[in-house]
């Protein structure tokens, strides 16, 4: 199945948490309650599950199940892949700060900022807040 059925599939039933992955192409993920075990599956559908968003995607995925470790080495191969994608180090802060490892979420958090040029920025937002929700900005 290609990712267009597999977009049109999720968005007849109602789920439109999307992604958009680059090429003309897009995978919709269900919300969180609806994934099964392991959304490979779906992203290993990609033409190329190794990018830098595949991977971060990956990440996020295997973060939301509760394997945070796991959706850490996504996230790392994903900065190592693209250092100047802001999106995958505010994923990779939330993780850190899931850990309680604040200081490694702060340094992404500062990166971040350099990345967008300021701190009005959606990926300096989301993850200031969750270092404020976890008391540790």
């Amino acid at each position: 199945m290609d990712a267009w059925a597999l977009d049109a599939a999720f968005i007849a039933q109602g789920y439109i948490e999307g992604v958009r992955l680059g090429g003309g192409r897009a995978i919709v993920l269900p919300p969180d309650p609806l994934w099964a075990d392991d959304p490979s599956d779906v992203l290993d559908m990609l033409d190329n599950p190794n990018t830098p968003r595949a991977l971060n995607y990956r990440g996020y995925a295997t973060r939301k199940l509760g394997r945070t470790d796991e959706g850490i080495s996504y996230y790392l191969k994903s900065v190592a892949l693209d250092p100047a994608y802001a999106q995958v180090r505010e994923y990779l802060g939330e993780a850190y700060v899931i850990q309680g490892k604040y200081d490694l979420a702060k340094d992404q958090l500062v990166t971040i900022e350099k990345l967008c040029g300021s701190k009005d920025c959606e990926y300096y937002e989301d993850l200031a807040g969750a270092l404020e929700k976890a008391h540790a900005l």
